[in-house]
């Protein structure tokens, strides 16, 4: 028996981080709305300290958020990071062309495309991340503009197929928990005392005690 659903485990660590795996990429997550079912994220691996020319998944992976328990938010846009490329990108399909100037970096240069269809050739790697929309109408016309870009985040929604009965057992007082095998699990309502289970498990029901009987005199 599991407390939460299995792909929504937030992780928290001593410097007040908390973090969020989709499809085998780890973000940060920047904030919750309980209420809308959203969340904010950021690709950790890329908005860590010189995380952009560094990134620490290999092979590099692109960021993924069409899943069974998310979906992207409004108001994104995809770039495409391409590293150390020995060709040209057209200045009318890039953002900029960017050194990495630590020592330690991975990769020396970092260019930055908006559109789908570039395919530069030799170049050592590249990902596609989301950013908010309104980034590209704003300053990415440096390193530290396209960092900015990444720690702002994008929105996803989450939502699984028994999500409205998770809410239904939060609102009779319950805690939701899941059982079976990751990719068909039930919801399972936890009962504080003095609550029993509906009869199908998902919802409290509050114990009323029957009034004990009046002792004749």
């Amino acid at each position: 028996m599991e407390c939460g659903r299995l792909g929504l485990e937030l992780r928290c660590d001593n410097k007040n981080t908390t973090t969020i795996v989709i499809s085998d990429i780890e973000y940060r997550v920047l904030a919750i709305h309980r209420d809308r079912h959203i969340l904010r994220i950021a690709r950790e691996d890329l908005i860590k300290y010189d995380g952009l020319c560094s990134p620490q998944i290999i092979p590099t992976r692109n960021s993924v958020l069409n899943s069974e328990l998310f979906s992207p938010g409004l108001g994104y846009a995809n770039v495409t990071l391409f590293y150390d490329c020995q060709s040209s990108i057209s200045s009318r399909s890039t953002l900029g062309f960017f050194p990495c100037h630590n020592a330690g970096s991975a990769y020396s240069n970092v260019s930055v495309a908006t559109r789908n269809n570039i395919r530069p050739k030799r170049c050592s790697a590249n990902v596609t991340v989301p950013i908010l929309r309104s980034s590209l109408e704003g300053s990415l016309n440096s390193l530290l503009g396209l960092k900015e870009a990444l720690k702002r985040g994008v929105e996803v929604q989450w939502y699984w197929k028994d999500s409205e009965a998770c809410g239904k057992c939060n609102d009779s007082g319950g805690a939701c928990g899941f059982f079976g095998p990751a990719e068909n699990q039930t919801v399972f309502c936890y009962c504080p005392f003095m609550f029993d289970n509906s009869h199908d498990d998902r919802q409290c029901i509050r114990i009323v005690s029957s009034p004990s009987p009046l002792t004749a005199r």
